[in-house]
């Protein structure tokens, strides 16, 4: 019996050091594959530039996807603004089936000062692909607009061990955005993400005072730390882009009134609300609708188009690169959404003189439209008050705004906000940051209490104008 007992216990111990060889084995195996594919990026030690050397890159916008035309066309748009004052700036595209850059999609032309970094077919996860050009670039910044871009951001820079400064730009409530219509486990697993997550960022931004305030309650962050400021700027040449024919043909000599919808076809914008408001107008007076956007809700409101019989009275000719020039000659201009950060297609609507009504929903419509004075304001879900607001349009109730209350958003105006924000006036004072000459970063106060109106979309716009 003792001698059973002694051969157990042998095989036991003998048993351990095999699992102890395996799990070492094992852990190597990992550690080798991690540097394996960390130097297949061709980066195996750090360059050492600082960020304020000749030929360092000043900023690197990582945008996850294109998909989303919203998120595209701004990140287009602040890169193409600030390339062209002279600061070196990279688009980083990640993994997405429309990772590349249309040139005629909706979002516009990437500048030729902007360089375009396709991280979608490296080897390895994309957090690591992330790392790896961070350690080779070293960006003074990087700005990263969704939750997942932000995660993979803040991990890449840590395991790179740069000074890159991560900046994260919310562009919608996450409340709503990102927990909507998810299973209770996955809104669990987010809401936590993102209170481990954000308080790692050395810079917090969002579309509008009410984004600020959400992802403060959300995350549980100071709402000190969260500075609103509108994420894209009203194009300079406006004007000329507005004067241009639309494609369009029914937009171009438009006999009967055409009522614009832009946006992706996804629950948060709520077409199909849209579509019944047409239909109830339509029984009364003529009447055609244009929806400029794709997504995955396209088939379903085809269906209810026909179903509701106005399948010959709308059109989905998807995103168009000539959709501020549909606006200017749309008898009105509708976004039915059921939650917003700052919407820029009702910016470029009041901008090139064309009639918004917007449902008054979370956050931004209200603030831009000055509460229903430049504009009209429904609730949310309701398609009969949005097809009285139509009929008001029709028959003459404008409410256009006065041409100084868009200054704000301009393009100059707005590009100097984001390079306070994002610290590129630092890199003008290298000397002077290192000594301490330089004041305290202006989003370092509290800004909890913000005007309301433009102000809430970190502009300098107050209630009757500029302040």
């Amino acid at each position: 019996m003792a001698m059973a007992s002694h051969r157990s216990r042998r095989w036991q111990h003998r048993s351990r050091q095999r699992r102890r060889r395996l799990w070492t084995y094992r852990l190597e195996t990992w550690r080798q594959w991690v540097r394996l594919s960390w130097e297949r990026g061709g980066v195996s030690e750090a360059p050492g530039r600082s960020p304020g050397s000749t030929g360092a890159v000043h900023l690197a916008l990582v945008v996850q996807g294109l998909e989303d035309w919203a998120t595209g066309r701004s990140m287009v748009a602040l890169a193409n603004g600030l390339a062209q004052r002279g600061w070196r700036v990279h688009l980083v595209l990640g993994r997405s089936p429309r990772r590349r850059v249309p040139q005629a999609s909706g979002l516009g032309p990437v500048a030729a000062a902007v360089q375009v970094v396709d991280l979608a077919d490296a080897r390895g996860p994309w957090g690591l692909a992330l790392g790896r050009y961070l350690r080779r670039e070293q960006p003074a910044t990087l700005l990263a607009t969704d939750p997942e871009g932000a995660i993979a951001a803040i991990a890449a820079k840590y395991l790179a061990q740069v000074e890159t400064r991560v900046t994260i730009l919310e562009r919608y409530p996450p409340s709503k955005a990102l927990l909507h219509g998810q299973p209770r486990w996955r809104r669990w697993v987010q809401t936590w993400g993102l209170r481990l997550i954000y308080p790692w960022a050395d810079t917090l931004l969002a579309a509008s005072a009410g984004v600020a305030d959400d992802l403060a309650r959300t995350a549980r962050l100071p709402r000190s730390r969260i500075v609103p400021v509108a994420p894209i700027p009203l194009p300079s040449d406006l004007r000329t882009v507005q004067a241009s024919a639309p494609t369009h043909p029914w937009l171009q000599e438009p006999p009967i009134p055409v009522i614009l919808a832009v946006g992706r076809l996804v629950p948060q914008k709520d077409f199909a609300t849209f579509l019944r408001a047409i239909a109830q107008v339509r029984a009364r007076h003529p009447l055609r609708a244009v929806i400029l956007g794709e997504g995955p809700e396209r088939p379903a409101l085809e269906q209810l188009a026909e179903e509701l019989g106005i399948g010959a009275a709308v059109d989905f000719p998807g995103f168009r690169s000539d959709a501020i020039a549909c606006m200017g000659q749309a008898a009105a201009l509708v976004l039915s959404s059921r939650w917003e950060g700052c919407p820029a297609v009702v910016l470029e609507a009041m901008a090139v003189g064309t009639p918004v009504i917007a449902t008054n929903c979370p956050h931004g419509p209200a603030d831009l439209l000055a509460n229903g004075r430049y504009g009209h304001l429904v609730p949310v879900g309701d398609a009969i008050a949005l097809a009285t607001a139509l009929e008001r349009v029709l028959g003459g109730d404008r409410r256009l705004p006065p041409p100084h209350w868009l200054d704000p958003f301009g393009e100059q105006r707005l590009l100097d906000r984001h390079e306070i924000l994002l610290g590129l006036n630092d890199l003008r004072q290298p000397l002077a940051r290192r000594l301490r000459a330089v004041p305290e970063a202006p989003w370092g106060g509290d800004r909890s209490r913000l005007g309301a109106m433009g102000r809430n979309l970190g502009t300098g716009l107050g209630t009757d104008g500029l302040i």
